[in-house]
C-alpha cells in the first residue's frame, strides 16, 4: 500500500485526482465548493497492488472511496452469510462499511484490489463534519451514497435472480458490460461460480451470440 499526501500543496502533482473527483461531484450535484479545500487537505491518494486487501492504519474507521483507476471486490456479510458483492470501476465510489447508510445488516466488510488500483479515501465522519459549513451539504452526500450501496445491493440481487450461468452474462453484458475488463478469477468471485465453470460459460455464450470462438483468458 502506498499512500500519497493529496492536499492543495501538492495540487501539481495530484491535479489529475483532484479534477476525477471534482467531475463525479457536479455529475450529481456534490460539488461543494466552500468545503473543497478542506475535504481535500485531509484526503489521501492511495495505490493498492492486485490482491491486497483495502485496509487503512485505522481500520475501525469507515472511509468513502473514490476509484480512479483499476477495480475493487467488495464483499459484505451478517454472521458469515453474504448480503451483496460489488464490483467498483474506475470512477466510481463505495463506503468501507456501509453502518448507517444500509437498511441491511452488515459485521463484515472486505475489499480487495482486481488489479492495481489508485484510490482517494477520506474518513466519512470527517468529510460529512466538513460539509456542515455549506447548507444541505451533508444530506445531499448521504443520500447519494445510499443510492450508491442501494444500487449495488440491487444489481448483486438481480444477477442471482437469472438461473443459468449464460442468463447471467446476459444480464453483466446489458447492465454493466465493462465489469468484463477484469479477470476471470475475481469475476468469477463475484458471480460466486468457479473461474474453469466461468470460463466455459463465456465460450459458450460467445459462441452463441456471435458465432465466433476465441482463445481464452483464464487470468
Amino acid at each position: 500500500m502506498l499512500i500519497i499526501d493529496l492536499s492543495y500543496q501538492l495540487l501539481g502533482d495530484n491535479i489529475k485526482y483532484i479534477l476525477d473527483i471534482g467531475i463525479y461531484a457536479r455529475r450529481h450535484g456534490l460539488l461543494f465548493r466552500a468545503a473543497f479545500r478542506e475535504v481535500f487537505e485531509h484526503a489521501k491518494q492511495v495505490v493498492f497492488l492486485k490482491g491486497e486487501q483495502i485496509k487503512f492504519p485505522y481500520a475501525d474507521v469507515p472511509h468513502l472511496i473514490f476509484v480512479h483507476e483499476g477495480a475493487v471486490l467488495g464483499t459484505l456479510s451478517h454472521e458469515q452469510k453474504i448480503v451483496y458483492k460489488s464490483i467498483k470501476l474506475m470512477q466510481s465510489i463505495f463506503l468501507t462499511d456501509p453502518t448507517g447508510y444500509f437498511k441491511k445488516k452488515v459485521d463484515t466488510h472486505e475489499w480487495v484490489a482486481v488489479n492495481k488500483v489508485s484510490l482517494t479515501a477520506i474518513p466519512i465522519d470527517y468529510l460529512m463534519e466538513s460539509l456542515k459549513s455549506v447548507d444541505g451539504a451533508r444530506d445531499k452526500l448521504s443520500k447519494h451514497i445510499k443510492k450508491v450501496i442501494k444500487s449495488d445491493y440491487s444489481h448483486y440481487q438481480q444477477i442471482h435472480e437469472h438461473d443459468t450461468l449464460s442468463d447471467k452474462l446476459d444480464f453483466l453484458v446489458k447492465t454493466n458490460p465493462f465489469i468484463f475488463h477484469i479477470t476471470r478469477k475475481y469475476l468469477a468471485m463475484f458471480m460466486n461460480v468457479s473461474q474453469n465453470g466461468l470460463s466455459k460459460a463465456i465460450l459458450t455464450w460467445a459462441i452463441k451470440n456471435f458465432g465466433i470462438q476465441k482463445n481464452e483468458d483464464t487470468n
